[in-house]
């Protein structure tokens, strides 16, 4: 070995090492602030923190989903450090710290320590993976899932007679699927990464590969019919995510190259401006050249076959093509990119000193990357748990109304979680998954509210009242637009006189849409019966409002009916 090969060697580990300890650093700031849950983290959270682990087996209520490994991890964390942000959000945490020292690691054998090198910066400093290594989601962990099979898998093409790496790629691959629903698409790379790969099957014969098969086979589809089923045959999830499958409804097939290439690129740290695919797309098949020519086919097999099957399966309308729904490929996406960096360099190499020259290209588009600063800045204001401080330390025994949209962040927020009041956190779970009076997502019912439809939605906790807001009817598909402008006819009308009926001189009103459909009606009714508005208290996507309310006539101050155990759906 010369002195400049080590030399070079050495500039880029230090230099990739450097820089995923600034991603490491990044992610522990974020998580040190403690930031609110957003509502669907919330739903995740209800279910871990109100669950035993062998509970955790069983589908999810808020029509949540997720890995059974990832949601004990979670589980065993607050059994430890009580039910808080810190706990819920530390596997999401170690595996984004772990992400960008994985890649280096991994990928300097299997695309060479210059690419290598640029992937770790890609991943490092990705708003997106900083993002999500600070959400109670398994986003994070999917992508970590992705490296360790990867690994495995390279370790018996290093090895592809030795009977103990096969052994722990086949159970590599299905404790991969407890913990990421995603391997599916990462063993199939692997599959075809082994098949390709010039001579290891007459190495190692057949015996072991479809051993392996046969057991990754097995494994994926028991988790399948035990765990997966439900979700993926959730009527209220293909709808929610009906306009990201890759399907003649997404549009014509140029309008779904455009999706697939934006949701794939989505986790690498540029500017929002250039996402797009005729930037991308020729930067993405630059890359994948580079592996083919300074590596093999085998290795551009691996980082784009997983990408493929996604595909195949969005066009089947079997997985939907979202930015955080794909982050287990961003591995693969940032070895790509990293190959095409390190390949448009190449020829600077000797002048630049190895890694100099990556680090020159990579400085400055990191440093004018307003996706940082946006997702850093926006962070400052949080989503619910200021707005539910708000209230639990003023309300005395004011009543609370929770609009639809609100009431996981306030059933988490506002419960005591040592010493949780169980039967109404089943009540509600029971109340707000699909199909329950007050799920958010419910449709239009395609009639006007009836009289007293929230009746049975009236909750006694700690000597004071909760009103769960009875479903609006102007759902939420995709994460971006309602099905309708506004609430179901006779809505805000009904849900006011639920207030009003309540007799208190004072009253609170919680909602969490980003878009906040619900607030500007019900407050508009009671105004219109002499309630004024005495405090607010906003923040990104969650409201606060105390209301004070008319004098009411006597007949209306019966006691309102309450109800401590399940409503009816």
């Amino acid at each position: 070995m010369n002195a400049t090969a080590s030399s070079s060697r050495s500039t880029y580990a230090i230099a990739a090492l450097g820089i995923a300890l600034v991603g490491a650093v990044a992610r522990v700031l974020v998580y040190a602030r403690g930031l609110s849950l957003w509502n669907d983290e919330a739903m995740v959270s209800l279910n871990i923190a109100r669950r035993g682990l062998t509970e955790l087996l069983r589908p999810l209520a808020y029509d949540q989903a997720a890995p059974v490994l990832y949601l004990w991890t979670a589980r065993i964390a607050t059994l430890f450090g009580g039910v808080n942000e810190y706990t819920l959000r530390l596997p999401a945490l170690v595996a984004g710290v772990l992400l960008p020292f994985g890649l280096w690691y991994a990928g300097r054998r299997i695309v060479g320590e210059p690419a290598a090198m640029a992937a770790t910066a890609l991943a490092a400093l990705s708003p997106t993976l900083i993002e999500y290594s600070n959400q109670v989601k398994p986003y994070s962990s999917d992508a970590l899932v992705t490296l360790l099979l990867v690994w495995l898998a390279w370790r018996v093409r290093e090895a592809p007679a030795r009977r103990g790496a096969w052994t722990a790629l086949a159970i590599g691959g299905v404790v991969g699927v407890l913990m990421s629903y995603t391997a599916v698409f990462v063993l199939v790379a692997c599959g075809v990464f082994l098949l390709a790969s010039p001579g290891l099957v007459r190495t190692a014969g057949w015996r072991m590969p479809l051993a392996a098969a046969a057991t990754w086979a097995v494994g994926t589809a028991a988790i399948y019919l035990l765990f997966m089923r439900a979700a993926a045959g959730s009527p209220y999830l293909h709808m929610f995510w009906g306009n990201a499958f890759l399907t003649s409804k997404a549009g014509s097939i140029t309008l779904r190259i455009y999706l697939a290439v934006r949701a794939f690129m989505s986790a690498l740290p540029i500017p929002v401006g250039l996402l797009r695919p005729r930037l991308l797309l020729p930067v993405f098949l630059v890359g994948v050249a580079a592996v083919w020519r300074t590596r093999d086919r085998a290795v551009a097999a691996l980082c784009v076959t997983a990408l493929l099957a996604v595909c195949v399966a969005s066009m089947a309308n079997r997985y939907p093509v979202a930015g955080r729904l794909l982050l287990f490929a961003a591995p693969f996406t940032c070895l790509i990119v990293g190959s095409a960096i390190a390949f448009v360099l190449s020829p600077l190499e000797r002048r630049w000193q190895g890694a100099t020259a990556i680090v020159a290209l990579l400085v400055p588009v990191l440093l004018m990357n307003s996706r940082l600063t946006r997702y850093w800045r926006i962070q400052a204001t949080t989503e619910g748990k200021g707005a539910v401080a708000a209230i639990t330390s003023m309300r005395g025994r004011d009543p609370v109304y929770v609009a639809p949209s609100a009431v996981p962040l306030w059933t988490f927020y506002s419960t005591n979680w040592s010493r949780p009041d169980t039967r109404f956190l089943d009540s509600v779970a029971h109340l707000a998954t699909s199909g329950g009076i007050a799920f958010a997502g419910g449709p239009s019912r395609g009639r006007a509210v009836q009289a007293g439809e929230g009746r049975a939605l009236t909750f006694q906790r700690d000597g004071a009242t909760d009103l769960i807001g009875v479903r609006t009817g102007n759902a939420y598909y995709g994460g971006a637009d309602l099905s309708r402008a506004v609430p179901d006819s006779g809505w805000a009308e009904e849900e006011a006189a639920r207030m009003l009926a309540t007799c208190g001189g004072h009253l609170w009103i919680i909602s969490a849409v980003r878009v906040n459909p619900e607030m500007q009606p019900l407050l508009r009714e009671l105004q219109a019966a002499g309630a004024r508005v005495a405090s607010r208290f906003d923040e990104l996507a969650a409201s606060a409002v105390r209301v004070a309310l008319p004098a009411p006539a006597a007949p209306r101050c019966a006691s309102p009916s309450v109800a401590p155990g399940v409503a009816s759906r």
